[in-house]
């Protein structure tokens, strides 16, 4: 039988416990059109061929999305890059609207994004953002995405290039939801 002191530090400890564990209901509810692309998704990935940049390439391309925070989505892209031979890549979305700011973060620290948010559009349960980034690292360098979130579609484009009024295509995602099989 337990003392009454170790009886009082459990109960002690088991509200501890209980107060942490119900502070988690009260999260901020997720912004819906980030909820609203959780899960399966198959499309492409367009893009400028790097050797040949007037030749474009098209992989097919699977995504899941999850919610990492109420404002963002955890991506993890599946690409059929020839026979055999699959990619993977990891990506962190977070869109701020009041501080005016999109959040690109891959598997490094270094691989951050903040991006000024340009426009932002509710579009019937969806979401249409456009946000610029400034390349720290090389003075006149720019990529302004494009980023459609809906709960039938995900579109992802950007445009790189020296001048922000003059970028040229660089790359697009396209997804759709998976049609189940008919039987």
């Amino acid at each position: 039988m337990p003392s009454p002191l170790k009886a009082a530090l459990l109960v002690l400890a088991g509200l501890c416990l209980g107060v942490s564990r119900a502070g988690a209901l009260y999260d901020p509810k997720p912004m819906p059109a980030l909820a609203a692309c959780e899960g399966a998704w198959v499309g492409t990935l367009e893009y400028k061929d790097y050797s040949q940049p007037d030749r474009r390439v098209t992989l097919p391309t699977r995504l899941s999305a999850t919610l990492a925070a109420s404002n963002a989505l955890a991506l993890h892209y599946v690409f059929d890059d020839g026979p055999g031979k699959v990619v993977h890549s990891y990506e962190r979305l977070e869109i701020n609207l009041d501080a005016r700011s999109v959040t690109w973060s891959g598997t490094t620290p270094s691989d951050t994004q903040v991006c000024t948010l340009e426009s932002s559009e509710e579009t019937g349960g969806g979401l249409v953002v456009v946000a610029l980034w400034r390349n720290p690292a090389k003075p006149g360098s720019f990529e302004r995405y494009r980023i459609a979130l809906g709960e039938d579609a995900i579109e992802i484009s950007k445009e790189d290039g020296g001048d922000p009024a003059a970028l040229s295509f660089r790359d697009r995602y396209v997804f759709r939801r998976p049609q189940a099989p008919r039987g």
